[in-house]
């Protein structure tokens, strides 16, 4: 049975996510999930909960919750203020306040509640995508449930190893493959798209992280639209790469010049408006 937990004080910009709907892109559904997967698991790791149950997912490490039943959570991503440890795993008590008050580093924080985070399903996954019409960001008073009253025992006080939590305080060499157009695109575009440093630009968020620095031309000329992977990198017509995030749509028609890898994606997710980036091939 599920259990009262949490209450929403304060949520500019909350939501449910899990590992998301991986089967779906074929049908035109985004796979969504939390933008930082790794972050994810060693919330729910913390909390003693699968890999992949869902988390509440904290843009701009900002939110203010109630406590209303004792629970055992987790909080990690984001380098942020906190009025509670990261990447710890320790029990509150009814009527406390958990309080994130912005990042000092990193974008997204990840909060999982030991049994898990009650949300509704749909094609697989509790993932929230507002774009598509998924969900809803949470809002003052909404009340979070866990899943089960039955947590884990000896949870409380599990820790990340200070060597193992990420430093975001660097700009990240990100390793990408060539994407079916590389080749198509002339040698001085792609030597300037490897050697130069790019800028996240603030026209960015979970659709996808648009880049800016020297353009990137050619590479389009007979283009049909094509299938897009998470991470892909397309470049439209401006010359500013995108890069494809978590809500990316399945299917676009602009020259695919890479696909940034998997864990490099949460590495390029936690970059901040105004973080440099630069990018390193990875042939087979």
């Amino acid at each position: 049975m599920s259990t009262p937990s949490l209450e929403i004080v304060e949520a500019p910009a909350v939501s449910v996510q899990d590992a998301g709907r991986k089967y779906w892109r074929a049908y035109g559904v985004p796979t969504g999930g939390a933008m930082d997967q790794e972050s994810m698991r060693q919330a729910n790791r913390l909390a003693g909960n699968q890999d992949d149950a869902p988390v509440l997912e904290i843009a701009f490490a900002l939110v203010t919750l109630r406590v209303l039943a004792e629970v055992t959570i987790a909080i990690t991503g984001a380098d942020a203020s906190s009025s509670h440890p990261l990447w710890k795993s320790l029990k509150v008590a009814s009527g406390d306040t958990v309080r994130l008050r912005g990042a000092r580093a990193g974008l997204w924080s990840y909060l999982a509640l030991g049994g898990g985070v009650e949300a509704p399903s749909f094609l697989g996954s509790a993932s929230v995508n507002q774009r598509a019409g998924i969900g809803r960001m949470f809002r003052p008073g909404d009340v979070i449930c866990r899943q089960s009253d039955v947590q884990p025992g000896q949870i409380a006080g599990r820790f990340l190893s200070p060597d193992a939590i990420p430093d975001w305080n660097h700009s990240p060499s990100l390793t990408v493959w060539p994407g079916p157009e590389w080749m198509a695109f002339p040698d001085a575009s792609r030597s300037r798209f490897l050697t130069g440093e790019w800028e996240i630009s603030p026209q960015s968020d979970r659709t996808g992280y648009r880049l800016r620095g020297s353009t990137i031309s050619g590479g389009s000329a007979g283009i049909l639209s094509g299938p897009m992977l998470t991470g892909t990198i397309q470049v439209p017509p401006s010359g500013e790469p995108i890069v494809l995030m978590r809500d990316g749509p399945t299917v676009g028609g602009y020259a695919r010049l890479a696909s940034v890898s998997g864990p490099d994606l949460n590495l390029l997710a936690q970059c901040a408006p105004g973080t440099r980036v630069r990018f390193k091939i990875n042939t087979p």
